[in-house]
């Protein structure tokens, strides 16, 4: 274990923006072990509440959402009820999610119970939700419909429990409905001391900045937003984190806590926002005021894939959990670092739930945890920028493209209108040419969509040469970021029609993004739908053929309809579904060693395999074939010996046991197989298997004397092992 040197304090918030939900503002606030704080009192229980005349409250990540319920008769038995109770969760890409959750009804008292939804797991996707309950009370069906935001607000705090006088590091991400980060929010963190003091920080005025590492996507751990702020006194420190932008504002209530000591300092250092595609580390400072022996504990997502996990640290699944268990003795006054590297899945938006950290006596008691829970927000594919060129009677268009971050995708539409239809005769970026998605007319009419998969990084120009001479002319191009580039994009869909509603269904799936492009015979610019992020829009007056074209993109689902508003005209639009990133490594064999080598007929081999793989916390499955063939993960010749289950050990060990039949050598083909679906290519070798001659010895029941220069070759067979003694002979 390393010894800790910087003793700065950080605090870390996450927010989530739902675009056009209702905002929630009451004196409630959820700590992220499960407790409410009401004024400077902490209470039991650990839910998102739902007040009177409250259509769409704000849940924040760490939080249980619940629904308040007046059944009007105290002490029900919500067991039976809720067994009775017909309850149906929706998320945010409108699939059903109730067997997501465990769902229980809590009776809080004075005939008022809570209707809570528990993530069996410790990840969810953020945005919005509704439940539909049909609760069985007495007195009869209870129905109703409750939509809440989750996840749209959240607050980190790297430090758990502050001490008196730290000054605190505040870190903030915006994320939008569909997972994409927002870095030009005005957001106020309000802090109120135990003493009733406020303080105000903004983005306005400098106190909360903005870092350009919020455009990035790829590993950093530099924070979005960030300011700072220095702790006072003891107590509870209440926080009201409020987001302004464009559509709306969003607020959610929080607290921290001052202690004037605690039995153990912990700090949190890792992403608060994550690019999935990329391992993160987690370092976590520890400095102990009292002695310690026994075990400390972290819990992690089940889906994260771990490695490099420090100090002996071993992981074990308990549930939907995965737990890192580090045996520990510490001395008071001592610090010390744990650290870890995990990789979230390639799913996006979606958000995790780190810790607590908890510190374990040796009979299991628990004698310290944090108080609350580490958020990380997963971004995957994002959009980068969108710019667009516009023409009158005019063949052609060229403008300039910035592209950045990784795993990239380039989109450019042309929308066009003539008398007769003209379309592009070449598209390329940065003189390379691009690949047609689709083509959508309707009369003179002309939409079309191309793509490049991993155009050249900075500003580059996107020319567009059309066939003829057009009255009308838009060109827009979009980039994004964490896409899939060997299989970038599903099955695209065209429509064409004549009305107020341009639309057209898209076939997707989760964590899929949709993208569309649309042209219609307009004199005004396009609107696209609500549930659609607007990438361009925009429009050219040409008479007759004036044309209006936008681009927007959605979260992919089953169907995904994409649509827009316009003054009823003839129109035509073309959708398709980006797929993520999903990258793996083929694991590779450093060595295999068996041992022994030889081996006599009846023993144990033990195979140990040392291998790599680049991705950080891959599982593996050793595989110890009689052939070098491999057909899903399985010997095609059949296994001396094979892993049960998916480890992250390495070394791992395989053991087999010899018979008679194997006496003289057998070839063997190691392998290592993640689960992801690789496997590394064999490292072959031979074991020696000896046969019993005459100085070889088969032991049976009763008593023996045996020269030793014979205990290499003995073979123990039958149940007699307690009659079994060797007494040295001199030669």
């Amino acid at each position: 274990m390393k010894y800790l040197r910087d003793k700065k304090i950080q605090l870390t918030l996450v927010l989530l923006l739902a675009v056009g939900l209702v905002v929630v503002a009451n004196n409630y606030q959820t700590s992220q072990l499960g407790t409410n704080v009401v004024g400077n009192k902490i209470l039991p229980q650990g839910t998102a509440i739902t007040l009177d005349k409250v259509k769409t409250p704000i849940a924040a990540a760490a939080e249980v959402p619940a629904v308040d319920l007046d059944l009007g008769q105290k002490n029900l038995n919500t067991k039976q009820i809720l067994a009775k109770s017909d309850i149906v969760i929706t998320g945010p890409h409108n699939n059903r999610l109730q067997k997501d959750f465990a769902i229980s009804l809590v009776d809080v008292g004075e005939g008022n119970y809570q209707l809570q939804m528990q993530p069996k797991n410790n990840h969810f996707d953020p945005g919005k939700y509704q439940v539909t309950a049909k609760i069985a009370t007495p007195q009869g069906i209870r129905e109703i419909t409750q939509d809440f935001s989750w996840g749209v607000l959240a607050i980190n705090t790297n430090k758990s429990i502050y001490l008196p006088n730290e000054q605190a590091d505040l870190q903030l991400a915006v994320l939008d409905e569909q997972g994409n980060m927002v870095c030009n929010s005005e957001v106020v963190l309000e802090i109120t001391n135990p003493q009733g003091v406020t303080q105000r920080l903004f983005t306005k005025d400098g106190s909360i900045l903005v870092n350009q590492e919020c455009q990035l996507k790829e590993v950093t751990q530099k924070p979005d937003y960030e300011a700072f702020y220095r702790v006072a006194g003891p107590g509870i420190y209440q926080m009201n984190l409020t987001a302004k932008t464009a559509n709306g504002e969003y607020t959610i209530k929080d607290f921290f806590q001052v202690k004037a000591t605690v039995p153990f300092e912990v700090e949190r250092i890792t992403a608060t926002r994550i690019y999935p595609e990329e391992p993160y580390p987690v370092t976590i400072k520890i400095k102990a005021n009292q002695n310690f022996i026994g075990q400390i504990k972290e819990n992690v997502p089940r889906v994260f894939k771990l490695k490099s996990i420090s100090s002996d640290g071993q992981t074990q699944i308990v549930g939907e959990d995965k737990e890192i268990i580090w045996p520990a003795q510490l001395e008071k006054g001592q610090e010390v670092e744990l650290t870890y590297i995990y990789k979230a899945p390639s799913i996006s938006p979606e958000f995790y739930l780190l810790g607590p950290l908890q510190f374990l006596a040796d009979d299991g008691s628990l004698l310290f945890a944090e108080a609350r829970r580490w958020q990380i927000a997963s971004d995957a594919i994002a959009h980068d920028l969108a710019t667009t060129s516009t023409g009158l009677n005019a063949s052609s268009c060229s403008f300039s493209h910035t592209v950045t971050g990784s795993n990239t995708i380039l989109f450019v539409g042309i929308a066009s209108n003539a008398a007769s239809q003209k379309y592009p005769t070449l598209v390329t970026y940065n003189s390379v040419a691009m690949t047609s998605v689709a083509t959508s007319t309707n009369g003179g009419l002309t939409v079309n969509l191309f793509y490049l998969v991993a155009p050249t990084g900075g500003a580059n120009t996107v020319s567009v040469t059309l066939s003829g001479t057009a009255n009308a002319v838009i060109c827009g191009a979009s980039s994004y970021t964490g896409v899939d580039q060997t299989t970038p994009l599903g099955t695209a869909a065209t429509a064409t029609g004549t009305s107020v509603t341009p639309s057209v269904n898209v076939t997707s799936a989760t964590n899929e993004l949709v993208v569309d492009v649309m042209a219609a015979t307009v004199i005004s610019t396009p609107s696209a739908d609500a549930s659609q992020t607007s990438r361009y829009a925009t429009f050219v007056s040409a008479g007759s053929k004036s044309t209006g074209s936008g681009s927007s993109d959605e979260a992919g689902a089953s169907s995904v309809t994409m649509s827009w508003s316009i003054s009823s005209a003839p129109w035509a639009i073309i959708g398709v579904p980006m797929k993520p990133a999903i990258t793996n490594t083929t694991p590779t064999i450093t060595d295999i060693i068996d041992s022994p080598d030889p081996a006599c007929s009846g023993c144990s081999i033990t195979f140990k395999f040392d291998w790599n793989d680049a991705d950080a916390g891959d599982l593996i499955k050793a595989k110890l074939c009689k052939t070098n063939s491999l057909t899903n993960q399985n010997c095609d010749g059949g296994f001396w010996a094979s892993s049960s289950v998916f480890t992250v050990d390495d070394p791992e060990y395989l053991t087999y046991l010899t018979t008679a039949a194997d006496e003289g050598d057998i070839d063997w083909y190691g392998f290592v197989c993640d689960d992801g679906g690789a496997c590394s290519s064999a490292t072959s070798s031979t074991s020696t298997i000896t046969a019993l001659g005459s100085s070889g010895i088969r032991l049976r029941s009763g008593t023996f004397k045996i020269n030793l220069d014979d205990l290499d070759n003995i073979a123990v067979v039958g149940m007699a092992l307690p009659w079994l003694w060797f007494k040295r002979r001199k030669i």
